[in-house]
């Protein structure tokens, strides 16, 4: 049953990842005019938003091509985290400098407490070239009510 729930998320992942992508020039065009300024010289499939429960499939079938990121501050990840993230404090000076330092072959899944830095991050993400960003909506406080 498990294996039919994670080929079943995988398959939806894989639709909404194709559908945007026949829809690649008008999102590029709208994350341009977000971003004066900031040219668009190769298509970057935007962020998708993700809930809870496709959450928990990434995060239990979690591989080396894939990370979940939490971008929020340590007192928060005190308060509780999603198991196997890695914590890029969206408020320091040097996280711009981490994102630039990820693979950007790899698959990104980015939470925050409520949605609205790691949206910022996952636009941050795009601009600087990684296609393959996911964002938890409705950040931890989302995953938290889903348990």
């Amino acid at each position: 049953m498990r294996n039919i729930i994670i080929a079943f998320f995988s398959c939806l992942l894989f639709v909404q990842c194709s559908n945007q992508n026949s829809n690649s020039s008008a999102s590029d065009v709208e994350h341009a005019a977000d971003n004066p300024g900031t040219t668009t010289t190769a298509a970057i499939t935007p962020f998708k938003n993700i809930d809870a429960q496709q959450m928990k499939v990434v995060a239990a079938n979690l591989n080396s091509n894939q990370m979940i990121i939490d971008v929020r501050t340590p007192d928060e990840i005190n308060q509780g985290y999603i198991k196997g993230t890695v914590n890029y404090n969206y408020y320091l000076a040097d996280f711009e400098d981490k994102m630039k330092a990820l693979d950007k072959d790899k698959e990104y899944y980015v939470y925050c407490r409520k949605g609205g830095r790691s949206i910022k991050a996952c636009k941050l993400m795009n601009k600087l070239g990684f296609n393959k960003v996911y964002n938890l909506n409705g950040g931890y406080e989302a995953w938290e009510l889903d348990q």
